[in-house]
């Protein structure tokens, strides 16, 4: 949080107390910028950035569609760059829709993750990996063979590319020194979002949808 140095925002308490409570959120941040040339652990894909951590899903693994958009306004203007929405489901939300649409006015990166139903979310879309948004990056997850993971989600043109996401290790929210793997278009997306804070900080003027295609050429 800048305003006050804090790690964020809660969605669920309305404080600035984003505390992990079953390790997805640890796992992804880890991805994306695990800090590297320390003798432990992993590195990070953008080891630099810094991330502005959002929570609106607790220990039951639900969350309410208005505390996913009071976390996307609270990234919004508070100056994130990207975000990295590892969640959805198959319900549309117009109000989602326009949160992300104001995102994308104000030039922010979006990956989202494309689920892991083993579905076709040309048939069946996923949200809001599934919004046609110029500025979003729909990932499904791979295997180290570079095949589908088996439970990613797919789409000829609702998925966008795909990334490392099967057997990922990564930090672990039971400790400083805590590590562990997990599989899912969730840790695919983390490693396309950590690219694009790469990307973005290469080519700090590129419009959004110019960081999209870089972000299909680099996973190519």
């Amino acid at each position: 949080n800048p305003r006050d140095g804090t790690p964020g925002f809660n969605a669920l308490t309305g404080q600035h107390d984003p505390w992990d409570e079953n390790g997805h959120g640890t796992h992804l941040a880890g991805i994306i910028a695990a800090a590297t040339d320390n003798g432990r652990g992993i590195a990070g894909v953008a080891w630099r950035a810094q991330l502005m951590v959002c929570k609106f899903i607790g220990s039951t693994v639900n969350g309410n569609i208005s505390d996913a958009i009071a976390c996307i306004e609270f990234a919004r203007s508070n100056g994130a760059h990207i975000l990295n929405l590892s969640w959805g489901n198959t319900e549309f939300s117009a109000a989602v829709s326009n949160a992300l649409w104001a995102a994308r006015a104000d030039g922010i990166i979006i990956v989202a993750a494309a689920g892991n139903n083993a579905g076709n979310t040309d048939l069946i879309p996923y949200y809001p990996a599934s919004l046609a948004l110029d500025n979003m990056v729909a990932v499904g997850a791979s295997t180290r063979t570079d095949e589908r993971w088996s439970f990613s989600n797919y789409g000829l043109t609702s998925v966008d590319l795909f990334a490392p996401g099967a057997a990922l290790h990564s930090t672990a929210r039971s400790g400083d020194a805590a590590y562990e793997s997990r599989n899912g278009s969730s840790m695919a997306a983390a490693c396309v979002a950590g690219t694009l804070a790469l990307m973005r900080q290469r080519w700090p003027e590129a419009a959004p949808a110019v960081a999209k295609d870089y972000a299909e050429i680099a996973w190519e």
